[in-house]
């Protein structure tokens, strides 16, 4: 052909998407109809390419822009599209669901349009007869058998919050994550989800995708737990298209190069042994208390970030095999907040449909046995305090009974970063020991940097603890342990008092509004709720807040505290002569700059209140040995 030439009618009143082309010889009749009839074939069933279809609607736009350049141009466009509506932001609008369609929506129209009835076909020839011409086949046929041949996608859960936030929240939660790592392979969770948000695509190297990224001020976040493993970004509504075009081919085409993978294993590897070992104790003893609690047979024995050994040992085969084999869609929960449509949900989903086939997730973990006597590591570590962590395994999670109650009385007893809590008061502002005192039911990693806990880290079990820090020295530590332990003590025996529970009731319907502040904490908590089949978070927490009474709490006490089965980690220089002297039961007498009469007899108390350890019950290990 020397001329060839497509259109779609942009009239009011129904019109013909005609198709043109102008042979340089008669004898290429059937070829080009061959041609054409193959493009309509694609149209119909095969989704068009990302790159060719963002290119396709930058050029509609700025070819248009390009003819409003002088009166008249601008007059005539008016008089084509004013009378659709008798309003010129007709214009804005057509062009605003031009950037909407996808690659599923050009499929839709052309399943629509391009079938056999509909079609009309006319040749002009100087011969009798243009051999060739007419010779379409049955398009219909072939579409439907090309549908037949294809697996049917697979059904992908999906949680919406949509609004008129000019933001739009996507979050990718695959049933995968560290309980899922091999023996030998600890850290390969997180290391491919590093390579997926951290690495390039097959198109890209990351540097040029974090260019792309900056003037969209947005990115591609990953988050590792046991089971759930977030991929995740926050993108004004404005760029969105922008920001899903580089999304989908990190996801789906991802680069898994070598320099990526060297790169990410050394800040993986110093993220254990600097920024958690080295630089940050609070939650160096969370963690090691941990991986004490659970064991390392058990699948939340490990660090999330794995073992350094390990990490430094996976390789590029290793990243491949864990994609292929956990990020499909049987294992995808996805979670869209704000200001979308619905263009882009279905093109979120028929893409996120195309990744690898798999299985659902398995797994047994069940909650870590009750230790049948209290065990202490004391870390040796060069820190200029001591860090103090202690606790024992639970074996609830929201929609249980209990939880509930034991949220209550975590919050009572030390609300994260809270000044009103119980172990804060006694620890910290009538003796002036230390900066924290708070204590968890559910996993809160990065507390050192957050005052609310982040959303997403759902586990079947965890562990009941207190975490203290930092104290001066040994006898410090001795005494805050000791401190801690007595007021749990006296908890377990007597219970909440009436005015406590009514307080802590009140402080909690109130806080929970705050965990759920913005739009991305909304649809976290929302998330979380579909994975342990619970009502909305809000609506859950004050529900059975409001249903909840101090009998339920004082039950709950009773039945789950275990301190007989606490393990105890602590972080101190003087390794050695810290764990002598919990083996010893060594009393910590406190002493106070300004004298405090008030609270000698119970300080006298606390200084000597058993630990309930023994020398074969406390060891000490250097901090280089641990998640190694």
């Amino acid at each position: 052909v020397d001329q060839f030439f497509a259109g779609a009618p942009q009239n009011k009143d129904p019109g013909l998407f005609y198709i043109g082309a102008r042979l340089t010889d008669g004898k290429h009749a059937q070829t080009v109809v061959t041609a054409i009839q193959d493009a309509l074939l694609q149209a119909r069933t095969q989704p068009l390419d990302i790159e060719k279809l963002r290119a396709t609607q930058s050029r509609l736009k700025y070819s248009f822009a390009a003819g409003m350049d002088t009166a008249a141009g601008l007059g005539g466009i008016l008089a084509r599209f004013v009378h659709f509506e008798r309003d010129p932001e007709t214009l804005n609008r057509l062009y605003a669901q031009f950037d909407a369609v996808t690659p599923d929506d050009i499929i839709a129209v052309a399943d629509r349009i391009f079938i056999d009835s509909n079609r009309a076909s006319v040749s002009v020839s100087n011969e009798a007869e243009l051999v060739g011409a007419n010779g379409f086949r049955a398009l219909d046929a072939e579409v439907a058998k090309f549908k037949a041949s294809q697996p049917k996608p697979p059904a992908i859960a999906l949680l919406e919050q949509r609004s008129a936030s000019p933001l739009v929240d996507v979050s990718l939660i695959f049933h995968t994550g560290a309980a899922f790592e091999p023996a030998g392979k600890k850290g390969i969770a997180q290391l491919t989800a590093s390579m997926l948000t951290q690495g390039g695509s097959a198109k890209r190297s990351f540097a040029e995708l974090q260019q792309a990224f900056y003037p969209l001020a947005s990115g591609f976040n990953a988050q590792v737990d046991k089971e759930m493993l977030k991929l995740s970004g926050t993108v004004h509504r404005d760029n969105l298209q922008a920001w899903y075009a580089l999304v989908r081919e990190m996801l789906l085409e991802p680069g898994f190069r070598e320099d990526d993978l060297a790169r990410l294993k050394q800040q993986q590897a110093n993220a254990i042994r600097i920024n958690l070992r080295s630089n940050n104790d609070e939650e160096f003893g969370k963690e090691a208390l941990y991986e004490f609690s659970y064991g390392a047979k058990h699948p939340y024995g490990t660090l999330n970030l794995g073992k350094a050994g390990d990490v430094e040992k996976l390789t590029l085969d290793d990243v491949r095999a864990f994609f292929k084999s956990h990020f499909n869609p049987q294992r995808l929960r996805v979670g869209l907040a704000g200001g979308y449509d619905d263009g882009f949900r279905k093109q979120l989903l028929a893409d996120l449909a195309k990744l690898p086939a798999g299985k659902p997730a398995t797994l047994d973990a069940r909650p870590a046995p009750l230790a049948n006597a209290r065990f202490a590591t004391v870390i040796q570590k060069e820190t200029p305090a001591v860090a103090v962590s202690f606790g024992w395994p639970l074996s609830i999670q929201r929609g249980h009974p209990d939880w509930l109650a034991l949220w209550l009385v975590r919050s009572f007893l030390g609300e994260h970063r809270n000044s009103g809590a119980h172990l804060y008061n006694q620890i910290r502002e009538k003796r002036g020991m230390n900066y924290g005192n708070y204590a968890y039911i559910e996993y809160f990693p990065n507390g050192m940097y957050l005052t609310q806990p982040s959303p997403n880290f759902a586990r079947d079990n965890d562990l009941f603890q207190v975490w203290l820090r930092p104290l001066r020295d040994n006898n410090d530590a001795l005494f805050a342990t000791r401190a801690a332990l007595y007021e749990i003590d006296k908890l377990h025996r007597n219970g909440m008092s009436r005015e406590q529970f009514e307080a802590s009731r009140g402080f909690l319907k109130k806080q929970v509004a705050i965990l759920t502040a913005s739009q991305g904490r909304r649809l976290g908590y929302a998330q979380d709720s579909q994975w342990f089949g619970t009502p909305e978070f809000v609506e859950y927490v004050r529900k059975g807040l409001d249903q909840l009474d101090l009998g339920d709490v004082n039950d709950a006490i009773r039945k789950h505290f275990k301190p007989d089965a606490a393990q105890f980690v602590f972080i101190a220089k003087d390794a050695d002569g810290l764990a002598k002297a919990l083996a010893a039961g060594t009393p910590s007498k406190i002493s106070y700059n300004t004298p405090k009469p008030e609270l000698e007899a119970e300080d006298t108390v606390i200084s000597t209140w058993p630990l309930g350890l023994k020398g074969n019950t406390v060891r000490v290990m250097p901090a280089e040995r641990m998640f190694e």
